[in-house]
């Protein structure tokens, strides 16, 4: 079951659900991005990964920290186009598991040249991709996003119906408050990150931290997206002083 919760002081819709025992492995949860859901436990408590599925080639986001296993979803995620891109949007969304999932469809993990150096140390098989704004394609930009990570990087995906923005561990929502990431590589940095990223022109900002307490997809109403990317702002300069 999924209901929007919305949040009167600065306009957001958040997904929240109730997870029964057994549950479909993915679920389209807004038009073309499927959630994986683990297969293990309730979503909520491990990390969030998510397929995009697009005309130019389908995007697998991936966060298995932890050691989540993506293994159960590869069927499903072929009988859907497979996958053109496998993306991380830093270090920390990495396990042995990636390796896995990188084998299996034959791709490499694409990330910042900073990133791609960590997990290749880790003999996860990654390429990178320059730590500067750029496209990919017509419906695929790439933005720098230091702070969580020394060179985090943030997507956006525009698509027929909804443009999204893939944040990654960056914020967390709990509940109708925010945390900073538990590894935080330099938190005036993140600041800087999320004070540029709240201009740009997106719907739907798309995250993957398991220390969410609910489906860490914010669905921003028109007009709130600066809203809540001060409160965020402001949550971390006070955790900075704390």
């Amino acid at each position: 079951m999924i209901y929007c919760d919305p949040f009167a002081t600065i306009g957001i819709a958040r997904i929240t659900r109730s997870v029964p025992e057994k549950i479909a492995l993915m679920e389209e949860i807004y038009p073309h991005l499927y959630l994986l859901h683990p297969t293990d436990k309730a979503t909520l408590g491990q990390p969030y990964s998510y397929l995009m599925t697009r005309p130019a080639g389908n995007l697998l986001i991936a966060n298995v920290q932890g050691g989540v296993d993506l293994s159960p979803h590869f069927a499903a995620i072929e009988q859907l186009g497979g996958v053109a891109l496998l993306l991380v949007t830093d270090r920390f969304a990495a396990s042995p598991q990636l390796k896995t999932v990188a084998d299996r469809f034959g791709l490499p993990v694409m990330c910042s040249p900073a990133e791609a150096s960590a997990l290749s140390e880790e003999g996860i098989p990654a390429e990178s991709l320059p730590f500067e704004e750029h496209a990919i394609d017509d419906e695929l930009e790439v933005f720098p996003a230091p702070g969580y990570a020394p060179e985090g990087l943030a997507y956006r995906v525009q698509t027929d119906r909804t443009d999204y923005l893939l944040s990654g561990e960056m914020v967390i929502p709990v509940g109708e408050e925010w945390e900073a990431p538990p590894q935080l590589h330099d938190r005036a940095q993140l600041i800087e990150t999320l004070a540029f990223l709240m201009d740009l022109d997106f719907e739907v900002m798309v995250g993957s931290a398991a220390r969410s307490t609910e489906l860490p997809c914010i669905d921003f109403t028109p007009g709130a997206r600066w809203n809540a990317f001060n409160q965020v702002i402001d949550f971390l300069k006070q955790a900075e002083n704390s």
